[in-house]
């Protein structure tokens, strides 16, 4: 499975040179650990990689949602598709936010 800058590994996901800089591993043990933002839990691993200029977002929210379907056998517990989709909204809020500091030189 492969979504342009991210691609589905045995371990998990990773970034894909050269569409991105470096090599990017998330552990599929570690998809579904979460943070909390005000009052609402957020799962880390989608929010985490926004804030990084060089991060197609799209690419890698897709590629994460099929990679939690594809290793629903390495993390523990059960999504939760509510927290999943304001994670999700939160991390298109920072991707953007950091591509308009990026874009205006800050």
């Amino acid at each position: 499975m492969e979504f342009d800058q991210w691609a589905g590994s045995d371990a998990g996901m990773q970034s894909v040179i050269p569409y991105a800089p470096y090599v990017y591993k998330i552990p599929a043990a570690e998809f579904l650990l979460t943070f909390l933002v005000g009052n609402r839990h957020l799962y880390i691993w989608v929010v985490r990689p926004a804030n990084k200029s060089w991060v197609d977002i799209e690419s890698f929210l897709a590629c994460f949602s099929r990679a939690l379907d594809v290793h629903d056998d390495r993390y523990e517990g059960r999504r939760d598709q509510e927290m999943l989709l304001d994670s999700f909204e939160r991390a298109r809020t920072i991707a953007n936010e950091t591509l308009d500091a990026a874009s205006s030189g800050f």
